[in-house]
Parts: structure tokens; sequence; C-alpha cells
């Protein structure tokens, strides 16, 4: 009879020290892995956040220019400067309200001026100019072109790695109404 009374007790006995320390160690490893997960999956979000920004600036500022260049019927030679950031482009364009239209660097900032009015700015606060190169691909009595280079980075006040994006953006431009096929 006393063999089955201890017998009993073993059955009934909790977990032991290790099995609990076993237990607590693979919840914590379950914890840590999810908690790391979710950390990695938002820095993701905020980096990609940064490169749609970067490189949507970068898209609407260099299609902008790249449409002004079509449709303007000269380039302010006097006025624009080529192949160093950052340039000037001075467009000559038909209509008296918008001639001239200008694109220049003030601070991190792509602006356009058009005629007489105020500088409005093309690219957003959260993007800062890098590099903004047009280099003059004209050749004399022939097509006007022009290459627009423009470089953007995200405005990283804080320095965080997360929050760097750098985007370049090129293209060519000619003006549509010098280049001799025009109607």
């Amino acid at each position: 009879m006393t063999s089955r009374a201890s017998q009993s007790k073993a059955e009934t006995r909790g977990a032991t020290l290790l099995e609990l320390i076993l237990y607590v160690a693979l919840v914590a490893f379950i914890l840590l892995a999810a908690t790391s997960f979710a950390f990695e999956l938002s820095l993701t979000r905020v980096k990609n956040l940064a490169l749609e920004e970067t490189s949507r600036n970068a898209r609407f500022a260099v299609s902008r220019i790249a449409t002004e260049v079509r449709e303007a019927s000269d380039i302010n030679i006097g006025s624009s400067s080529f192949g160093s950031h950052p340039s000037v482009l001075s467009l000559a364009t038909a209509s008296a309200p918008t001639n001239p239209t200008v694109f220049s660097v003030s601070g991190s900032t792509l602006n356009i001026t058009q005629g007489a009015g105020s500088a409005v700015a093309l690219t957003s606060p959260k993007v800062e100019v890098i590099e903004f190169i047009v280099t003059d691909l004209s050749t004399a009595g022939k097509t006007k072109a022009y290459r627009i280079h423009l470089r953007l980075r995200y405005a990283n006040p804080s320095s965080l790695q997360s929050f760097n994006a750098d985007y370049t953006f090129e293209t060519t431009a000619h003006i549509q109404k010098a280049d001799g096929f025009s109607i």
C-alpha cells in the first residue's frame, strides 16, 4: 500500500524547475522574435515612405521641366547657366504671363517662376535638392536639346538611417518649336 501512495504522489507532482525555465525561455524567445520582426517591418515601412516621397518629387519636377521646355519658344541663354549645380534654366515662352519661365534652386528647393509671378516650389519641404544640372546638348542650327539631371534626398533632420533616401532622375527634352519639324 505504501508503494501505491508514493506512486500516486509522483504522478500528481508539478513541473520541475528545469521544465519551468525551459518554458519561460521558449516564450521569451518567441516574444523577442515577434518584437524584432515588428520593429524591422516598421523600419521598412518608413524607408519605403521616404523613397516614395523622394521619387514622386523627382518625377513630378523633371516631368514639369520637360513639358515646359517642349512648349517653350526658345531658351534665354544669357539668363541660364548650364553644366553645374545649381543650374538655372530660363525659357522664353509665347505667352506674356509666363514669359520668362525660370527653373532655379533656392536653398534646397527647386522653384519655378513664370513671368512676373512669384516663385512656386516644385519640390516638397520633405526633400532636398542635391543636384540640379541642365546640360545644353543642342547642335548649331538644329535641334535645341537639353539634359535635365535632378538628384533629391529625403530631408532627414534626425539623421536616422531608415529615413535615408536618395533619388536621381534624368531626362532629355528639346524645344519642339525650334526643331524644324513643327508646323
